[in-house]
């Protein structure tokens, strides 16, 4: 788990990387109260792969605390793998889904 500290940090240590390859937004979709001082927002990030021109759709969860109005701590949930087949290079068919096709086997 990466661990970044301070309002500059992750714009320039995380997020500049991300928009260097992506050209991507958060759509978020749902708000949940979590009590006391904590956000969860659900949603998905979509966008395009600057690289391979592969669209991008990916699940997200980010749990917010919150502090006189901020976000003072940010655990962020995503579909990791979305995001590889967006960058990988090569043939653009997805990642298979070692289920499909299982009722056939049966």
């Amino acid at each position: 788990m990466a661990r970044t500290t301070g309002p500059d940090a992750m714009p320039r240590h995380c997020w500049a990387r991300v928009f260097a390859l992506l050209d991507v937004r958060p759509v978020p979709e749902e708000y949940l109260s979590a009590g006391g001082d904590r956000v969860v927002v659900i949603g998905r990030y979509l966008g395009t792969a600057r690289a391979t021109g592969r669209p991008l759709s990916a699940v997200f969860a980010h749990i917010l605390r919150l502090a006189d109005g901020l976000a003072t701590e940010l655990v962020q949930i995503t579909d990791t793998e979305r995001w590889h087949e967006a960058l990988r290079p090569g043939d653009p068919s997805p990642v298979s889904d070692p289920t499909a096709g299982s009722a056939a086997r049966d």
